[in-house]
């Protein structure tokens, strides 16, 4: 299980430092309003004169210090939560909706689609719940002020529950996300199986397709828990922001800086699976 906390570690801080950019701009353009019409470049450029490239990076520390442990986690719980499932049907104690017998091996089993869905919803909703107070103060980071100000403001105005505000409608984008992409991966990979294609890119195609089509699915979501933990007193629950949205905006404002979102995700996605990948089988080389 260390093997599996540690790939899972190194591939997210590979991946949040390259990335970053892209989910502060994807958290900027959320910010304005539908009806101002302005070109991505031209966004970039007003961003970058009036703050200088380096606010590209500014709540870097934060993203590695959820997303780090936070995906370690993630990684460490999946092979957890498998191994456990995998273990007690061996004793007939799983529903056959969630295992089934590997073909050609008796008393073997693998995860079905659902199975791989389960875990990877189960598994996010875990780590997203250990790690919410940091996502939050995430989220205040562009805020110019001390971390320890914003610490002791979000508690003085709001308690503790304020560091876990928006957790629900995370979980309500992230879970399905998770349980999505993980059981659509498993899928893909093992439908490339079938192909001459190399390791390398079987993985990654497969890593591509799912994230893409997760993130899409999960989008509005994405719009509603953004606008809960940054205006916390103009939207008070999911249900009123999806609303407000929709009014304000139309349809279209759910979907509000998809375009970004879905190139970072399906960036992010891919590319810590497929280090995740690459960094355990070195890991158990290395110890073999």
């Amino acid at each position: 299980m260390k093997d599996h906390f540690i790939a899972g570690g190194t591939s997210a801080f590979i991946t949040c430092l390259s990335l970053q950019p892209l989910d502060v701009y994807k958290t900027r353009l959320q910010e304005i309003p539908t009806n101002i019409k302005i070109s991505h470049l031209q966004f970039i450029k007003s961003i970058i004169r009036k703050e200088g490239v380096g606010v590209f990076w500014r709540g870097t520390v934060p993203t590695f210090i959820r997303n780090v442990p936070g995906v370690s986690c993630y990684f460490g719980l999946i092979h957890q939560i498998t191994s456990n499932i995998l273990r007690k049907a061996q004793n007939g104690y799983v529903p056959q909706s969630l295992v089934t017998n590997v073909t050609g091996k008796q008393n073997q089993f693998e995860l079905t689609t659902l199975g791989n869905a389960l875990v990877g919803s189960v598994a996010r909703c875990i780590a997203g719940l250990v790690f919410m107070p940091v996502t939050i103060l995430k989220s205040e980071s562009f805020e110019i002020k001390p971390m320890s100000k914003i610490i002791r403001d979000i508690h003085q105005k709001y308690g503790v529950k304020g560091f876990f505000r928006g957790f629900a409608v995370t979980m309500f984008r992230d879970a399905p996300f998770a349980g999505l992409y993980y059981s659509s991966y498993q899928q893909f990979k093992k439908t490339m199986t079938c192909t001459t294609l190399p390791i390398f890119i079987q993985n990654t195609s497969s890593a591509i397709i799912a994230a893409f089509v997760a993130t899409i699915i999960t989008q509005p979501f994405d719009i509603v828990k953004t606008r809960l933990q940054l205006y916390p007193d103009r939207y008070k629950s999911s249900y009123s922001t999806f609303k407000s949205i929709i009014t304000q905006n139309g349809v279209r404002g759910l979907f509000r800086g998809a375009g970004p979102r879905i190139l970072r995700k399906t960036l992010s996605t891919s590319m810590t699976w497929i280090f995740y990948e690459h960094i355990l089988a070195l890991s158990r080389q290395i110890n073999r």
